[in-house]
């Protein structure tokens, strides 16, 4: 910053150009404005810091539901958390304008226990649909007794998992019959998973898309 002395300077105020007159304690001073030097993101740092929004608010809007908890359990054993844990599995899932991208790679649950083969699914009536699976052989007695578990999410870009109740449908029968959620104007996504009885283990998650029935 420079003093100004000279009487022509001195009449000048304000900016001009990449300058500024200014005055302090009765002193003129010249200085130059600071440059902005911060540049516009790259496309795919913009890409991943939309991806990073997204996948946080998509995990924050389900903080009340047993996803957290689960995610939980299996940081745990990898000196990290759930929510990070969380981010890692699913970010890339993400798109540019903040919506899932690929919900058939969604991973809601993650844990030990072990997932069935060989899933089908058919619906048998309007307001039903079967579930059927192959365990892996032999399966442990204890591990018979796993509950299916299930989580619903609206085709319509919504973030929100809602959970609608299922009768106790063990690992052990290897089929279940499953009720439709009431609202039959948008096609779901379902998400099928095993956990314990104390739900202090859990598996993976199965995906199937449930197209609504016009």
């Amino acid at each position: 910053m420079a003093i100004i002395k000279s009487k022509f300077w001195k009449a000048l105020s304000g900016k001009v150009g990449e300058l500024v007159f200014c005055y302090l304690k009765g002193r003129q001073y010249l200085r130059q404005l600071p440059r902005n030097n911060r540049q516009e993101p790259h496309p795919s740092q913009l890409l991943q810091m939309n991806r990073m929004r997204a996948c946080v608010s998509f995990y924050h809007a389900n903080r009340d539901t047993p996803i957290p908890d689960i995610w939980k359990l299996v940081a745990r054993e990898v000196i990290s958390t759930g929510y990070n844990l969380f981010v890692k599995a699913n970010i890339r899932l993400f798109d540019m304008d903040h919506r899932i991208g690929d919900y058939s790679r969604l991973q809601l649950t993650c844990g030990v226990l072990e997932m069935p083969y060989e899933w089908s699914i058919r619906r048998v009536a309007p307001d039903r649909i079967r579930v059927t699976w192959q365990n892996c052989q032999p399966v442990h007695e204890e591990r018979q007794e796993d509950r299916l578990q299930a989580f619903w999410l609206k085709d319509n870009g919504s973030f929100e998992i809602e959970i609608f109740p299922l009768p106790a449908i063990r690992r052990s029968e290897e089929q279940a019959l499953i009720p439709l959620p009431a609202d039959r104007q948008t096609d779901w996504h379902l998400y099928l998973y095993f956990a314990n009885g104390e739900q202090t283990a859990f598996s993976s998650n199965n995906y199937f898309f449930i197209e609504n029935e016009k």
